[in-house]
């Protein structure tokens, strides 16, 4: 009997472990690689998860960030050789409601299809997705409209789901 005990619980652990494959990986696995668009490249990479840490990246907007269960933020800087430059944000809440009040604080009007709800505005798209809240940043060089921002969040997007 207790051998069936053991068994069952490493029975569950494995099945806990492969469904929560995203958590342990860390949320690094969502950022866009180079290889996934052609003529962009990473130019920096930061992970925020510390208090102090949080707090410098937010300033003022700490404690409310923090009152939607706010545990950690991935930002990652790609750009072109003639100088496009999109800011991707990842926000980690400790679960959906949190992401999605995150998102209300950012969304515009203009509806997106992306993760749960998106939206655009120029030179900005942003989204949410189960306990991720997405932005992406155009930084410099006008995007056109955004079709840069749309295809990097649709690759985020996609990893998440």
């Amino acid at each position: 009997m207790k051998r069936h005990s053991i068994m069952a619980w490493i029975c569950i652990f494995i099945f806990l472990l492969s469904c929560s494959s995203l958590t342990w990986a860390g949320a690094k696995n969502l950022l866009i690689k180079d290889k996934e668009v052609e003529g962009w490249s990473t130019m920096n990479m930061n992970k925020f998860n510390k208090k102090r840490d949080l707090k410098e990246l937010l300033g003022e907007t700490y404690k409310e960030y923090m009152g939607y269960g706010l545990k950690e933020v991935w930002q990652q800087e790609i750009a072109t050789p003639d100088y496009r430059i999109v800011l991707l944000e990842i926000y980690i809440a400790r679960d959906k409601p949190g992401a999605r009040g995150l998102f209300r604080r950012y969304r515009s009007p203009l509806f997106f299809a992306v993760g749960d709800e998106g939206s655009e505005s120029p030179g900005y798209v942003c989204f949410y997705r189960d306990k991720y809240f997405v932005k992406l940043i155009a930084k410099r060089k006008s995007m056109e409209g955004n079709p840069f921002l749309k295809k990097f969040s649709k690759i985020v997007d996609e990893k998440i789901h």
